[in-house]
């Protein structure tokens, strides 16, 4: 390749030689010709200069419709890997193929995509089309052959390529709203290697066209480790930018900040009428106008990067905080011991700041002590540029010149100490309150087992409040107790001794058990080092409701700090009592965006304990569900009732607990396994009968399982006349 380009390239060079000197010589002659040598030569200059254009691909469906969902939104398990057009709450629209090519694959299931027509275009690449409600005739024909054959509505056919072929524009299937979904067309494109690429970026278009800026509603400024400051804080501050013209906004104060921190914006994009939601392309961070990192929206694969959404997002912002400041938080940094394809452009750079601290001088991106500009440019696909300023004013933090100021007033009344302390990410502090004020700074070491720990630094916050903050920078769980004195007259008087129990996990990974020692985590290695901790009882909190229709076996263990993410997933287990009676199967739960989740279930060594793997943290549950699926006939609705053939059967299957795992749904006619269609968003199946049932009795059952495996089976006879 490398000898091709590089006589294309001596080639191209001769050429152009050539082509000047003919200019020049005839150049008093023939306009003309001079014309025609310049357009070579332009032509000519730009062979292989610029990429190729992308290909032109049509529009999908025959209505503009409107943008629902874009490429490398996150979803609450995954990036969503196409784009959603919503058709008026209607079904039935033509979609059309987008570029020349063969149906490769179809697919059915009551979840999902639905039902989907995956297309492989003549360039190589494949272009989905999910949520359809049938395809053209002879391939819907093809795919209710294939089910009838196989005895299963669940399907999923690869096809020979001159099986069906189609040309741009050609209609291919209609639009719906299979997969349990609003109506609209789930359209995904994938490249030869059959990864998701963005669309919009790769060959279409909107039909409308788009003019208007993205729009910047929160900046996040997150402190990382023990010496790290925002504004005076060590924890993260949010700030609400200020909109200054159509595509400037500004955060008019300077932010103080200090050590490491790392930035993440809350933006998004719409059109001019804001009914249509369109997506960040790309964000870039510039410092001192010297572009530092870049996050795009390009593409990304399905086996690292898919479900690994909230490595970008920043997963307690979109779900566990008011409603104010909740938004889609992306990081301009690249967590520790993580690798998605949208940094890639960044590969070189993790996008945190290292900020005044002397131990990072040979940081990437160290900033001196002083201001520095900061624009963080947000784009769209069309190349609306929206931009927010800011200021950061690289100082130590103020709070750690204060020093502790001996009380002129004598007192006669013991000192009375108010302990608090505060977990961070990675790091911890005391909080002392004392009334009144001692004679003398208050001095806090932690000891056990002959070793001890003594804090970083401490913090004058007010005569009467002092904080003392420790890194845990090795194993602490030897540490049993913490000791609280102060030197009176030359000598150490012991004022508070307290048990000491604070979790530490490093990077290396480790287990911790709650307090009644019921239910543990287990972190692997190669994640961040971190201090969980479990908040059991949260039963009082107003905000957790719990299902009716679930037995609770546990209390709530909330695991802070809440939303943590984890690079490589953790096991959560929980040990059931063995005097307690169970009155169904048990599963752990997820308090979540208001609302208890499922998660799947692992196998354990004993049936005394149930596990499920988890890579952030929240709060957790067990309940046990005993109750199977109901199953309910609607047509027929009783033995023997007279139907005709092309008749439809439609039974109701819903489950009040865990749920219905949707792929159990079965139905058999007179034994036979037969290819109804389980549709989640009514909890119903239905067949259609078809002209070759025999008349008399005919039977049909129907069996399903919840998400636990509770099962049941329900029959009812009919008559064909």
């Amino acid at each position: 390749r490398s000898l091709i380009l590089t006589l294309l390239l001596s080639a191209k060079k001769k050429l152009h030689d050539c082509l000047l000197s003919i200019a020049l010589q005839k150049i008093r002659s023939k306009n003309r010709l001079i014309f025609i040598t310049a357009g070579l030569i332009i032509l000519l200059s730009n062979f292989y200069a610029y990429p190729a254009p992308q290909p032109d691909y049509c529009w999908p469906v025959e209505i503009q419709g409107t943008i629902s969902g874009n490429f490398g939104e996150s979803r609450f398990t995954h990036f969503h890997a196409g784009l959603d057009i919503t058709t008026n709450q209607t079904t039935g629209y033509k979609l059309y193929a987008i570029a020349n090519g063969y149906v490769y694959r179809l697919k059915a299931s009551a979840g999902g995509y639905g039902k989907a027509l995956y297309l492989k275009l003549d360039d190589g690449r494949i272009v989905v089309y999910g949520h359809c409600k049938k395809f053209i005739a002879p391939v819907e024909q093809y795919l209710n052959k294939s089910q009838h054959k196989m005895g299963s509505y669940e399907i999923d056919l690869y096809l020979d390529k001159n099986m069906f072929r189609f040309n741009r524009g050609d209609v291919i299937a209609f639009s719906g709203k299979s997969g349990d979904v609003a109506p609209h067309l789930h359209i995904e494109l994938r490249d030869k290697n059959d990864e998701p690429i963005n669309i919009l970026s790769h060959g279409l278009t909107l039909p409308y066209g788009d003019k208007t800026t993205p729009t910047i509603k929160h900046l996040a400024v997150k402190p990382v480790g023990i010496n790290s400051w925002v504004d005076e804080n060590l924890q993260q501050l949010i700030y609400y930018p200020r909109q200054i013209s159509k595509s400037n906004y500004v955060i008019d104060e300077p932010i103080k900040v200090w050590g490491q921190i790392g930035l993440k914006l809350n933006s998004a994009d719409t059109d001019n009428t804001k009914r249509f939601h369109l997506a960040v392309y790309t964000i870039s961070l510039k410092i001192n106008q010297r572009k530092i990192f870049n996050v795009a929206f390009d593409k990304f694969n399905y086996s690292y990067d898919y479900y690994n959404n909230f490595l970008a997002y920043d997963r307690e912002l979109k779900y566990m905080v008011s409603n104010k400041i909740k938004g889609d938080y992306l990081r301009l940094f690249v967590l520790p011991e993580t690798n998605l394809a949208l940094y890639k452009s960044s590969k070189n750079n993790n996008g945190y700041l290292f900020c005044g601290d002397t131990d990072f001088t040979q940081k990437t991106n160290y900033l001196n002590p002083g201001y520095h500009a900061v624009a963080i440019e947000v784009k769209d696909q069309a190349g609306n540029t929206a931009t927010l300023h800011l200021t950061l004013d690289v100082e130590p933090p103020k709070i750690l010149r204060n020093q502790f100021v001996v009380s002129q007033r004598e007192t006669s009344k013991k000192v009375k100490l108010i302990p608090q302390i505060n977990i961070y990410d990675s790091f911890f502090s005391l909080l002392i309150n004392a009334n009144p004020q001692p004679q003398h700074l208050p001095v806090v070491e932690i000891k056990g087992n002959g070793d001890s720990l003594s804090p970083k630094y401490t913090i004058i916050r007010s005569p009467n409040q002092y904080e003392y903050v420790f890194e845990p920078l090795r194993d602490i769980s030897k540490l049993k107790k913490l000791y609280v004195y102060y030197d009176e007259k030359n000598r150490k008087t012991q004022i508070m001794d307290l048990p000491f129990n604070i979790n530490y996990i490093p990077p290396s990974g480790g287990k911790i058990l709650s307090e009644d020692r019921m239910m543990s985590i287990k972190i692997d290695r190669n994640n961040r080092a971190v201090l969980p901790a479990f908040i059991q009882s949260m039963e009082k909190n107003k905000n957790i409701v719990f299902s009716p229709n679930l037995h609770k076996l546990s209390g709530v263990y909330r695991i802070n700090p809440m939303g943590f993410e984890l690079s490589k997933s953790a096991l959560l287990k929980y040990h059931i009592s063995k005097s307690k009676k169970l009155s169904g199967l048990p599963a752990l739960f997820e308090w979540i965006d208001n609302k208890w989740r499922l998660l799947p279930r692992l196998k354990t060594e004993s049936s005394y304990s149930i596990a499920a793997k988890i890579d952030h943290f929240a709060a957790y549950a067990v309940f046990t569900d005993g109750t199977a699926p109901v199953i309910k006939f609607q047509s027929p609705q009783k033995n023997y009732a007279f139907l005709q053939k092309n008749d439809t059967i439609v039974c109701k299957v819903r489950d009040e607990g865990v749920g219905i795992a949707y792929k159990s749904v079965k139905m058999s006619l007179n034994g036979k396994n037969i290819p109804a269609e389980y549709r989640l968003d009514t909890n119903s199946l239905f067949y259609k009968l078809n002209n070759s049932l025999p008349q008399g009795k005919n039977l049909i059952n129907v069996s399903a399982s919840d998400r636990l495996g509770n099962k049941i089976s329900k029959q009812i006879w009919f008559v064909i006349q």
